[in-house]
């Protein structure tokens, strides 16, 4: 059935793999997400999970990471990078944790960096607080006072002035 006699089409509502029950594709999308997470481009998405084209395939993605995250792309971004830095994390996380292996320490610095980036990209980490104080004329004349006080008391108050000449 040519996809242009669709009904669903011509209300505006794309019926991509009309042929398949919901549980089909369901499976279907979370394959192709699946597949992007991994770096396909949508083409490769496509030909992989019979898509019509490039288009389908993303829509197919786009719409079942809307159902995961609602309707803002950052979250969408978000959520896709999330996946992607978990995916890394997981494949390295043997070697990281694997004290006779000879690629620990270069694994657990890649492991701390996608911790890391994971962490910003949700804004795990506690704010700095930077507290900014600036006295007051009175503060600070007392600060100078109370230093001036407490310095040496020995020295004299007073130059002797004594006349005469140097020979």
């Amino acid at each position: 059935m040519p996809r242009n006699n669709d009904p669903m089409k011509a209300e505006g509502l794309v019926n991509l793999n009309a042929d398949l029950d919901l549980a089909d594709r369901t499976q279907r999308q979370d394959a192709a997400v699946a597949m992007r997470i991994a770096g396909a481009t949508y083409p490769e998405i496509a030909k992989a999970l019979e898509y019509r084209d490039g288009v389908d395939a993303r829509l197919a993605v786009e719409r079942a990471l809307a159902q995961s995250v609602g309707d803002d792309d950052r979250e969408k971004q978000r959520l896709l990078t999330a996946r992607r830095l978990e995916r890394l994390l997981r494949a390295l996380w043997r070697k990281a944790t694997d004290e006779s292996s000879m690629e620990q320490l270069p694994a657990v610095r890649a492991s701390l960096a996608i911790i890391d980036r994971y962490a910003r990209l949700y804004g795990l980490d506690a704010p700095t607080e930077m507290v900014v104080y600036t006295p007051s004329r009175l503060e600070i004349e007392r600060f100078v006072a109370s230093v001036s006080a407490s310095m040496n008391t020995d020295l004299p108050s007073e130059a002797d002035i004594v006349e005469g000449e140097i020979v």
